[in-house]
Formats: structure tokens, sequence, C-alpha cells
């Protein structure tokens, strides 16, 4: 099981100040890296958990999507901490969690009747949710951060502020019932000298013990379905579902083709309302078929990361070439819906 941290965007919790949550992470079987680099297919493949622990510098447009396809696709794991204010810096981690259901609102929790050295912006926290997987013994916890807003009744907060604090009453970590997603709004209480104090320890190895639980169970389902299959085996089928889905891909590229020349004919011909609603069709129907093809590769390489680090390195290999042809397809698509928007709009 492998969990990842990025140090890519300026986060607050990183390597130099995360040694006690690595050794919890270690304690409980996790190995650990740390992408330093631009989110991309290859650098998230065969990552279970993800961490962003307060990033401080914006996500592209691609890199959002890259994390939403991890979850969505991958069945990965994605703990987004946050950091106090939100993303009043430049930060734009909710954009990416809203695509889950909650966002990082721009505050700063403050408290001033429980609060460390008298400070209100380091509350300590009473109210935690009862009954809830990770929260059993969990009875204080100290906090520098924003709180979060819900934006579906499929997010479940289980820390709060309490009737005293400001805001109030609002959640400060969430977990989406329907993702694997969990949204806390500070990463510092988790930095080597606030994870130490009251039961934030207690709080971080009860999330991370419940999703190696989630992981092993998920691992234990995959070994009875593959029971008798080899690395080569396994290799042999995502390459055979790669070369299926490659030539899949080619004639959707063929296809982005004749979508320019029939809309390049309507523009002269048709209303301007009509060739635009024809072409937001066409841009959806393709670029639905392009998730589904990367959608069906993502799982079958999911499905054989159980066989480990060979099988790992192996299909690495073999998914370099598809994550490339992909994506000079997702770019010729929206190269061309861009230039006939213009044209639509210059006709």
């Amino acid at each position: 099981m492998r969990v990842a941290f990025s140090e890519s965007h300026g986060e607050i919790l990183n390597s130099s100040n995360n040694t006690e949550l690595q050794s919890t992470l270690k304690d409980l079987g996790f190995s650990i890296s740390f992408i330093r680099e631009s989110f991309n297919n290859l650098n998230i493949n065969n990552v279970q958990v993800l961490i962003l622990g307060g990033p401080t510098q914006p996500f592209s447009h691609s890199e959002v999507l890259t994390l939403e396809k991890f979850v969505e696709k991958q069945g990965g794991f994605l703990l987004l901490f946050s950091v106090a204010g939100g993303d009043l810096g430049d930060s734009n981690l909710s954009e990416l969690s809203r695509r889950f259901e909650f966002e990082f609102n721009p505050d700063f929790v403050e408290s001033f009747k429980q609060n460390e050295n008298n400070n209100p912006r380091i509350p300590i926290l009473r109210y935690i949710k009862r009954n809830f997987p990770f929260t059993k013994g969990v009875k204080k916890i100290i906090y520098t951060g924003c709180s979060i807003s819900k934006l579906d009744s499929s997010i479940e907060g289980f820390l709060f502020t309490d009737k005293d604090s400001i805001p109030t009453v609002a959640p400060l970590a969430v977990i989406s019932n329907e993702k694997n997603i969990i949204g806390v709004g500070s990463a510092s209480i988790f930095n080597d000298t606030l994870i130490k104090k009251f039961d934030n320890m207690r709080l971080i190895r009860q999330i991370l013990k419940h999703i190696k639980d989630e992981l092993q169970e998920r691992e234990k389902e995959l070994r009875a379905k593959y029971k008798n299959i080899t690395v080569n085996k396994a290799l042999k089928l995502l390459e055979h579902q790669i070369t299926i889905n490659s030539k899949i891909l080619n004639d959707t590229s063929n296809t982005i083709d004749s979508m320019w020349n029939r809309i390049i004919q309507s523009i002269s011909r048709d209303a301007k309302k009509d060739v635009k609603n024809n072409l937001k069709k066409s841009y959806k129907i393709i670029l639905h078929k392009i998730d589904t093809l990367a959608s069906q590769i993502a799982q079958k390489n999911t499905e054989f990361s159980f066989l480990g680090e060979e099988y790992n390195r192996e299909s690495n290999l073999l998914l370099n070439t598809w994550y490339i042809s992909e994506a000079e397809v997702r770019e010729k698509l929206d190269m061309i819906r861009n230039n006939l928007l213009a044209r639509i709009e210059n006709s």
C-alpha cells in the first residue's frame, strides 16, 4: 500500500515537518513517496492514498482533472488538508474539493474560551462525532485552520467548532460517503508539533487505519477474483486492453476531424445558436468516449496492482504510451472546439 505526499504546490505539511506522521504510516504498513512535480497520470499511478497537506500554490486545470480521475477511475483515496484562511492566498484547493461536494471556507476558526496559549486562532475542540469509524477515544483536538461547507448530503462531518467558536458549530473535518475523500480544514494539526497534542495523533492514526482496512478488503476481493493470475498474464491482459482502446481512440481522433468539417459547413447555413448547440453536444459525446476508454484502462490496471512492484513497474511502461496518446487526443478535441467557437462568434 503506497501513500504519496504532494510537495509540488508549496504544501505546509511536508517531509521536513511530518516525520511523526510518516512513522505512523510506516507502522501501519504503508510505503511512502513524495511527488515534487505537477500531477500527471504516471506519477500517481500505483498510488493508493494521496495527501495534499495544505497547498499554498494553485493546481492547474489539468492537475484538477487528473486528481479527480485518481478518485473516480483509479479508486484512490484523497486526503485534502487546507490552511487557515482557506483559499484566501494563492491556493485553489476548493476548486478540487467542490468536485466532491464540499469546499474550504475563507475564514479563520477562533475560540476565545478554549484555546492554546491564549491564542483564539488555536482553539481546543471537543465537538467530535461519536460512534464514527475513526473518532473512538478522540475527546480533544487542537486546531488551527479554516472551516468547511458541505455542498451535498453525501458529505458527513466528524469534527466541529462549538457554540462559543467563530464560526459556530461548523464542520472542520468531513468524509464523503460516496467517494474516497476526506477533507480537513487544517494541515498544521498533523505536523510534528501539533500531532503530539491531545488526541490529534489518535485521530489521524484511526483515519489511516480505516483507509488501510478498506484497501486490504479491496485487495482480498481482487485476490479471490484473480487467484491464479501471474504478473505476466496480468500484463498481457492490460496490454490487450490498451491495444483495443488505442484503436478506438484513433477512430475517435478521426471523429474529431469529422466534427470540424461538419460544424464548419453548418456555420454559414444554420443559426448561430443551433451551431453552438450541435458543437456542445458533439463535444460532450466525444469527451465521454475518451473518458470511458481511459476509465477502462485505469480499472484494469487497478485490479492488478495487488501483484506488487514488478507488475507496477512493467505496467507503467505499457501505460506511458497510452497516456501520451490520450493527452494528445484530449488536447486536439479542446483545440478544435475552441477554434470552432471562435469561428462561430465571428460569423
